[in-house]
């Protein structure tokens, strides 16, 4: 006895399919935002930090760092110019990165 089907039944086949189809294209596409979120929120992070070190890096004396232990400024042996050109470049990326 073959199996028969109407067309009623091809009509539900057919929405239950592409309702199951929707919601799993659905899915992925808040997976992949969810994965451009989480990344650009670890950017801004990263961002927040080189911005924090550059202010701080620029408000400290030329030839002097701070150390936290003892709360005293110490003589330096970092090239700050230099680092400061780093952080900047650093920065000047993730902007870059994050359409800035």
């Amino acid at each position: 006895m073959p199996l028969r089907f109407t067309i009623r039944d091809l009509l539900w086949l057919t929405l239950v399919v592409g309702l199951i189809v929707g919601w799993l294209i659905d899915r992925r596409i808040v997976a992949v935002q969810r994965d451009e979120f989480s990344k650009k929120a670890t950017d801004l992070e990263k961002l927040s930090g080189l911005q924090s070190e550059f202010i701080a890096l620029e408000r400290r004396p030329p030839d002097q760092i701070f150390e936290p232990r003892t709360g005293h400024w110490v003589e330096s042996t970092v090239d700050r110019d230099a680092l400061l050109k780093s952080l900047q470049v650093q920065i000047k990326e993730l902007q870059h990165r994050m359409g800035h």
